[in-house]
């Protein structure tokens, strides 16, 4: 058979938009009983992490966009500009893959051709991460040893990103880990008990937060409200929590406690429709008891770093906390991200998480909010 130059490009786009794009297969990931995965010893916890399936994430490869290894970054994300918007709300998640972005200051030009947001900061954030750029930072500074949990990023503040985008600097090597994990919150909402997303849009989410300084030696875990809120000076902490009307006292060992009540849902700026949106698991002190640094400790629910309540106080049930991490993980995708790969998702649609790893890998991070709300 012969084939003339046509037919052989029509050929190698069709691999590279494909079959290329989903060479990510890989071997049985465990969830189930998984180290440091905060609820996964639950009877219903899904055994294996699911592969991506009907288009979630969105695959867009840089041949298939006509995109090459010459063109400038910015202009690489003008380039994707035209259809954005369309796959990132039909979709939620779309995995950009093999871009021509080779470090920190190609993903930063790459975010402003895409010219969707403006950046979101980072003030009161509680991961641990650090500042690479301008507006680039780490996706977490959290031991690879560790899982994180599936959150909207920065749900348990009034101001949240509407998009989270991961750049791959340094790849997880195969068979390592460290898949990046995305998860459909329409479907989460759909296929949660109604009676518990009822009662969490009646009620809402109080959010409890004990913060350590960082000269406290006992302070194991790292985090601390300098870290949090970017300042060594009370006032500056007070400042930002009384703007946001949010409750607050000091202890004695220069320790925080603070708390603020939130909705589980919010309406989504450019669709309208409900979104679950929340920290309601991830916040919650059980999660905790899966963390390194509190292995084998019992603490008060109000002495961990951070817990969750109903919006009128009283404790969320064992059970329905473990219903809620069930769901999530049952509507969630896995893949291993490789260099120059972009994940951009809609942080009110999709929740995100890592699973541990080992050996090396990197990924930088870009918050943002739309640029007209």
């Amino acid at each position: 058979m012969r084939f003339n130059l046509r037919t052989m490009q029509r050929f190698v786009r069709y691999v590279e938009r494909y079959v290329w794009p989903r060479r990510h297969v890989r071997g049985v990931v465990q969830l189930a009983n998984r180290k440091y995965l905060p609820g996964s010893d639950g009877l219903h916890f899904p055994a294996v992490l699911a592969e991506p399936r009907d288009d979630f994430p969105r695959i867009r490869t840089a041949t298939e966009l006509s995109i090459n290894d010459t063109l400038p970054a910015i202009k690489c994300g003008r380039v994707i500009h035209e259809n954005f918007m369309n796959d990132i709300l039909q979709y939620g998640a779309v995995w950009y893959r093999g871009l021509p972005l080779n470090n920190f200051e190609d993903f930063s030009q790459f975010f402003y051709g895409l010219n969707v947001y403006e950046t979101a900061g980072y003030t009161g954030g509680q991961a641990p991460r650090s500042a690479v750029g301008k507006n680039v930072v780490t996706a977490s500074n959290e031991p690879g040893e560790y899982c994180i949990e599936l959150h909207n990023e920065m749900a348990y503040v009034s101001t949240y990103p509407h998009m989270v985008m991961f750049y791959c600097e340094v790849p997880p090597g195969e068979g390592a880990g460290g898949e990046s994990v995305v998860s459909d919150c329409r479907r989460i909402k759909e296929d949660l008990d109604p009676g518990v997303v009822e009662k969490f849009d009646r009620l809402g989410v109080k959010y409890h937060f004990h913060v350590a300084s960082k000269y406290d030696k006992s302070n194991e875990h790292g985090h601390s409200w300098q870290m949090m809120f970017n300042t060594e000076k009370k006032k500056d902490l007070e400042e930002v929590l009384d703007r946001e009307g949010t409750s607050y006292f000091w202890n004695k060992d220069d320790s925080i406690k603070f708390w603020r009540i939130l909705p589980a849902m919010a309406f989504h700026p450019k669709t309208g429709e409900q979104m679950w949106i929340n920290h309601i698991y991830k916040k919650h002190a059980s999660g905790w008891a899966f963390h390194p640094s509190f292995q084998g400790k019992q603490l008060d629910n109000d002495k961990y770093p951070t817990h969750s309540y109903y919006g009128d106080g009283t404790e969320i049930e064992d059970d329905v906390i473990q219903h809620i991490r069930d769901i999530s993980w049952k509507c969630a995708v896995g893949f291993q991200m490789k260099k120059r790969d972009v994940l951009v998702m809609d942080n009110m649609r999709v929740q995100h998480a890592r699973l541990s790893f080992t050996g090396e890998r990197k990924l930088l991070a870009i918050l943002g909010r739309y640029k007209d709300q």
